[in-house]
């Protein structure tokens, strides 16, 4: 009918950039401009976790739900989704930039970043670069 089912906490979705739903549907992650990524759940509205997270971030949960991943240019951060904990900050040893966008394998073993002409991959209970993908002709664009 229209009528929204829930609005969440105004302080933090007035210009929220960007959200992604867990695999189930249940869970929504948000980042703010105020550099918070928010954890709701969708049925009650209710907030279940949050942590800071750069407002240029992106956000997307894991296939097991058991990770969400937000990242900036220099860096991929590995979260609990109800309590906030990192896990694990993924960072090249080089000082360069490597996400623009990122994605989940279907398994949640790997996750996959692009920046410029280039995709990494990385094992994500490790945070080690496993493969790089180079010499794309044009920036590579993820499909979640």
């Amino acid at each position: 009918n229209g009528t929204p089912s829930h609005v969440f906490d105004a302080r933090h979705v007035y210009n929220f950039f960007v959200c992604s739903f867990s695999p189930d549907g249940t869970l929504i992650a948000t980042i703010s401009p105020y550099d918070e990524c928010c954890v709701w759940n969708v049925a009650t509205g209710q907030n279940v976790g949050r942590w800071t997270a750069s407002y240029k971030s992106g956000v997307s949960f894991s296939p097991t739900e058991s990770i969400v991943a937000t990242w900036e240019s220099d860096y991929i951060s590995l979260h609990h989704p109800s309590t906030g904990e990192c896990i694990r900050k993924i960072k090249p040893k080089e000082s360069r930039s490597v996400s623009e966008k990122c994605v989940f394998s279907p398994t949640g073993e790997v996750i996959a970043s692009s920046y410029m002409d280039k995709c990494y991959l990385w094992h994500v209970s490790t945070g080690h670069c496993i493969g790089i993908l180079s010499g794309l002709e044009k920036s590579p664009t993820l499909i979640v």
